[in-house]
């Protein structure tokens, strides 16, 4: 067995991860989750009335954002740009019960994001948790790769106003 991979070591790096990331970082950002019941696809996978997403929620966060790329077209001038979210998972579930996924939008710096892929592959001692030849491990964080989208693709309306599902 590893030295320091208990579950009471787990717990100690758990709370430790808890207070950097919530208190002292204190990054935050809004995940907005695409609501299906109520965006109707139709046979291509598009929508007449766009993408209708739920209530956001507030969650903390790490944030890495990589450098702004400029094209021009004969529509104008256009900025792309990439980003990586790290989130704890127990912190996602425990206060916000939810889960990222392809297509959830997170707005951070007054700006929209929307969520290319998730990735849960971090495990607490390198061990994954439903490995029956092993004991102990735990997913520890989610990290969700995203690229700059534009206001206007969005139906997600007053979003300088105050939040009506607000998590900490």
């Amino acid at each position: 067995m590893a030295l320091f991979n208990s579950a009471k070591d787990a717990a100690f790096i758990t709370k430790i991860n808890y207070e950097l990331i919530g208190d002292i970082i204190e990054q935050n950002v809004h995940i907005y989750k695409l609501d299906v019941n109520i965006t109707n696809d139709n046979l291509y996978g598009e929508s007449s009335t766009g993408k209708t997403y739920r209530s956001c929620v507030r969650v903390p966060c790490m944030v890495t954002r990589e450098d702004q790329e400029w094209s021009d077209s004969e529509f104008g001038v256009d900025v792309n740009q990439t980003a990586t979210f790290a989130f704890l998972k127990d912190m996602l579930i425990d206060r916000a019960n939810l889960v990222i996924e392809v297509g959830d939008i997170i707005e951070h710096d007054n700006a929209f994001w929307e969520v290319d892929s998730a990735v849960e592959n971090q495990y607490w001692g390198g061990r994954r948790p439903d490995d029956a030849n092993l004991t102990g491990g735990s997913s520890i964080s989610i990290l969700a790769a995203a690229h700059l989208t534009r206001r206007s693709k969005l139906s997600i309306e007053n979003t300088q106003g105050p939040r009506s599902n607000e998590v900490y």
